[in-house]
């Protein structure tokens, strides 16, 4: 028995060996990536309405909080809004005559063996009546508005609310970073999950700027001047490529994230800035021009500055 233990002990110790090179380069990635994402975010944060409103202080990740994005993305476009912080974790915003909740739920999952819907929150799973109630007695509202929890697409896990409707206290909106503004889009009520489903939604978009083309399981869009966009999906996965004689920048983004991207993509106005370097390229901004922290002007140290406008 002792020979046991002595024995476990020392693997243990081997794999600790073998490991702590992994270990300690993971380490050293994880710093990396603060100390560079930490003065990035906190500039981000420090320019925003939210900052100037509200004041609070800067911690990682607030900039991916539910209330920072939907605060800017309505302030920024002067939409009519009452907003109000309740507590660290609840706020909510009027609009049309509809008190809209702001929460810190993960999730909202369908339960197929129930027929109910789920609210995800931290690794745990509640039924939605029960939750929405408590939350909305921590809000303490007595008025004659109607009550609805704001979330966004991607915190729903099912593709087609054509089959399973959502509650009434729900309300759904594409994006927190476009609050409001996407809403009415071909692909809110069910996800396509095919390069053929995704080409006939796109027909379907109001004033989609560029051209379209079905070439096999390739969509070739002629969006800006001179250059080619090319995607496909396949499930959740999704590609997009764009060329002008040569490759620019190609991505692999999933289903909402390519959805998302031919919404901006092909809005008139917006914009598309592509940094493009010797052995990677990337997308630095898409979106209104009005709100691009970009210009043409702009020349970086390393590779080339692509600015591409939707017209």
């Amino acid at each position: 028995m002792e020979n046991d233990k002595w024995y476990t002990k020392l693997l243990a110790a081997l794999l600790l060996i073998l490991l702590s090179p992994l270990i300690l380069l993971f380490l050293a990635g994880a710093c990396i990536d603060i100390l560079f994402r930490r003065p990035r975010e906190k500039k981000e944060y420090e320019n925003s309405p939210y900052y100037k409103q509200f004041k609070q202080k800067f911690h990682l990740g607030i900039v991916d909080l539910a209330e920072y994005r939907v605060y800017n993305s309505v302030t920024r476009r002067s939409l009519p809004i009452e907003y109000k912080c309740v507590s660290d974790d609840l706020d909510y915003f009027v609009y049309n005559d509809t008190l809209f909740l702001l929460s810190y739920y993960d999730q909202l999952e369908w339960d197929d063996e129930n027929k109910k819907w789920l609210i995800a929150y931290d690794g745990d799973l509640f039924d939605f009546e029960d939750g929405f109630s408590k939350v909305k007695e921590q809000l303490q509202y007595t008025g004659d508005m109607p009550v609805k929890l704001f979330i966004e697409r991607q915190m729903i896990d099912v593709d087609d609310l054509t089959a399973t409707p959502l509650p009434d206290d729900v309300y759904v909106t594409w994006s927190y970073d476009d609050a409001l503004e996407y809403d009415d889009n071909p692909f809110m009520k069910k996800l396509p999950t095919t390069t053929g489903e995704l080409f006939d939604k796109m027909l379907k978009i109001p004033d989609l700027c560029g051209e379209l083309e079905l070439d096999g399981d390739i969509i070739k869009w002629r969006l800006y001047d001179g250059y080619l966009v090319e995607l496909s999906l396949d499930g959740s996965d999704g590609y997009v490529s764009i060329d002008k004689k040569i490759n620019i920048i190609h991505w692999i983004p999933l289903q909402f994230e390519l959805c998302d991207a031919v919404l901006k993509m092909g809005a008139r106005g917006n914009v598309l800035v592509i940094r493009s370097g010797l052995f990677s390229s990337k997308t630095l901004y898409c979106g209104k021009k009005a709100d691009c922290p970009y210009t043409p002007e702009q020349k970086p140290l390393l590779g080339k500055l692509y600015f591409l406008e939707t017209v």
